[in-house]
């Protein structure tokens, strides 16, 4: 029983320091840790704190999500939160804490879960954090392609009588009509009947370019070979060169009109931003 016992003495003298500070000396070395963006020591402070303390502050539990999230321990930092919201009875704070973890998930790109804390959420918040509210529902439900509600609840964050902003937010949404152009499949079906055309329609010129010039190349080897030797040789030799980068051009000109998607929607969603930055 005795290494136990001297164990616990040892790590207790470690924990609060050599110079032996008490709780509020190592919750003041830690918070000056935190502000400083020390995160790792300041999250070894703040657990000596939790570890000693009998009386857990919904503070420490906050800060320690935060510096749990720095140091790339994002699970335990949506846990630690979820800790401190318990504890917390201010409402000052728990709306702090909950704008966090909406955060926390937003950049995890946790949208249908970031929708259902809002769900569920019983805060009573002000005008002020009911429009950020708002905001970050309507950013979710535009990365989910929900661009109905998504403009619904992006319309929530403006006055009514903000006549200019509605508006000019409608405009902006009138772009998700062709977010579906150039078509994914219209640009493989292209490729499969002349190589090179559907990165074309895909607005891809380069490597449509590069397409028409490899495929023709591809053909001409086809017919010297043919005339050369015979057609089942140029068949044979000829045909497993040239399919890779058949299959491979339909391919590209698919990614080319998804990625002109993506890029329409970035260019929209930039629109939206601008917008509430004014």
């Amino acid at each position: 029983m005795r290494w136990p016992v001297i164990y616990i003495l040892i790590f207790s003298v470690f924990s609060l320091g050599l110079d032996g500070q008490s709780i509020e000396e190592t919750r003041h070395y830690s918070d000056h840790k935190f502000d400083e963006g020390e995160y790792e020591l300041a999250l070894q402070g703040y657990n000596r704190i939790l570890f000693f303390d009998s009386i857990k502050e919904w503070q420490d539990l906050y800060k320690i999500a935060v510096c749990q999230w720095n140091l790339n321990e994002k699970n335990k930092a949506l846990k630690s939160l979820n800790q401190s919201y318990f504890l917390c009875e201010e409402d000052s704070g728990l709306a702090a804490i909950y704008f966090k973890k909406i955060e926390f998930l937003l950049r995890l790109s946790k949208y249908e879960e970031l929708l259902e804390e809002i769900k569920i959420s019983d805060l009573n918040l002000d005008s002020s954090k009911l429009q950020r509210e708002f905001f970050y529902q309507g950013v979710c439900y535009y990365t989910l392609c929900n661009y109905s509600q998504s403009i619904s609840n992006f319309s929530m964050c403006f006055p009514t009588e903000d006549s200019l902003a509605l508006n000019r937010l409608a405009l902006i949404f009138d772009d998700t009509l062709n977010f579906n152009s150039p078509s994914s499949k219209k640009a493989k079906i292209l490729s499969y009947f002349l190589p090179g055309l559907g990165q074309t329609y895909a607005g891809n010129h380069g490597d449509a370019l590069n397409s028409f010039i490899l495929n023709a190349a591809f053909i001409g080897l086809y017919i010297y070979s043919a005339q050369a030797y015979t057609i089942l040789d140029a068949t044979l030799f000829v045909f497993p060169l040239v399919r890779p980068y058949y299959a491979g051009g339909v391919e590209n000109a698919k990614q080319a009109a998804l990625a002109r998607q993506e890029e329409k929607k970035a260019q929209t969603y930039f629109k939206i931003l601008a917008l509430f930055e004014k």
